[in-house]
């Protein structure tokens, strides 16, 4: 949860930044860097995400970098595709949760809600999300 957590906020900042990628350039790093950067970073993708997703394209592309105070600070771009190596939705924790959870309930009409919104869940990730990149 923290790997996906830093991941999304990797990804908002990243999404925040483009704006300043126009007046900035990435002349402190050769090639041999650039190219470290960028196998360092689809890494992280897939570190992050290889346990519950195959991973079949990721494209990187080093929009600036920010060179102060004796730092480098390479700032990306990142664009990739994923896929729920799962075949049901069932298979996945929280779904198997939600499962166990409803053996708990004793109230009929209370388990009769939640079973009906456990099964719009595996629903919409078995229409929308396994096997859809």
């Amino acid at each position: 949860m923290k790997k996906l957590f830093v991941l999304l906020l990797i990804i908002v900042f990243l999404t925040q930044i483009n704006i300043f990628a126009i007046s900035q350039h990435t002349d402190y790093l050769n090639e041999s860097k650039k190219d470290e950067v960028v196998n360092y970073v689809k890494n992280q993708i897939i570190d992050l995400y290889s346990e519950y997703y195959s991973i079949p394209k990721i494209d990187v592309e080093i929009e600036y970098v920010d060179a102060s105070n004796n730092e480098l600070i390479v700032h990306t771009f990142v664009n990739f595709t994923k896929i729920l190596k799962i075949k049901s939705a069932e298979d996945l924790p929280f779904v198997k949760g939600m499962i166990l959870e409803l053996e708990n309930i004793e109230d009929n009409y209370e388990k009769m809600i939640k079973s009906s919104y456990i099964n719009s869940v595996i629903r919409d990730l078995q229409n929308n999300y396994i096997g859809i990149e």
